[in-house]
């Protein structure tokens, strides 16, 4: 167990113990909850990782002190609101990827910050922040990332509704991070090509629905080489097979 952590586990334990003498109602020791243990555990996190078995054992330890031993209804049911029979209870695991899911939109938008500075020398070889409008997988991107990013990286994914079925959703997909278009099981990301205003799918096709080949590419880059034709086909050969 990380250290960082362990002093929290002694700490829940302890604020817990104080609370636990109390002749408190299930709705007052879910403000307990919220209020003192929560927060302190998501503030711990806003830039570091935790492992499953972290958030097991805090789910254990004020679940054990909800219900002062076993649980006695569903964990999920306890999310409800009050109207629908339940206790307003925070989802754990739902508040830590939502607070990954902001780090992203803070990282994003178009405030210069210091702290932007690390992750986007991180996502330099992807687009920076372009990442984030791509249908990525954060294991085929060609880069090595810190663990707490590819966290947020993995929760921002769950927000993505991406159309991979017809035939507007895929040309309305960026080609690059396509997490279907791999090369060595890697996603591409061409700074050249993008130059050349291929961006989504569709920028690759003809009217005739084609894929561009070298003359049409010259009307796009009357200085096209033969090094960049090359990126371009196999960008080309590595389209899926249904697509």
């Amino acid at each position: 167990m990380n250290f960082h952590f362990e002093n929290l586990i002694k700490l829940v334990k302890k604020l817990l113990a104080q609370w636990r003498r109390r002749n408190l109602t299930i709705l007052c020791k879910i403000q307990v909850i919220k209020s003192l243990i929560i927060s302190k555990f998501l503030y711990r996190l806003l830039n570091t990782t935790v492992s499953e078995t972290i958030v097991k054992e805090i789910n254990k330890l004020i679940f054990n002190f909800v219900w002062n031993g076993q649980d006695k209804i569903k964990r999920l049911a306890m999310i409800n609101d009050i109207d629908k029979r339940g206790f307003k209870m925070t989802h754990l695991e739902s508040a830590i990827k939502a607070q990954r899911i902001l780090f992203l939109k803070r990282y994003s938008n178009n405030e210069n910050r210091s702290w932007k500075d690390i992750l986007h020398s991180c996502l330099r070889n992807v687009g920076g922040s372009f990442l984030l409008k791509c249908n990525f997988d954060v294991c085929s991107l060609p880069i090595t990332l810190p663990c707490f990013y590819k966290e947020c990286l993995k929760s921002g994914t769950t927000l993505m509704e991406w159309d991979n079925e017809t035939l507007n959703g895929v040309l309305e997909q960026p080609t690059w991070n396509n997490k279907f278009i791999c090369i060595q099981n890697k996603s591409v990301y061409y700074p050249q090509l993008i130059k050349m205003g291929i961006l989504t799918i569709e920028n690759m096709l003809t009217e005739s629905g084609n894929f561009l080949g070298f003359n049409e590419l010259k009307k796009k880059e009357t200085t096209l080489t033969m090094a960049k034709y090359f990126l371009w086909l196999g960008i080309v050969h590595s389209f899926p097979c249904e697509w």
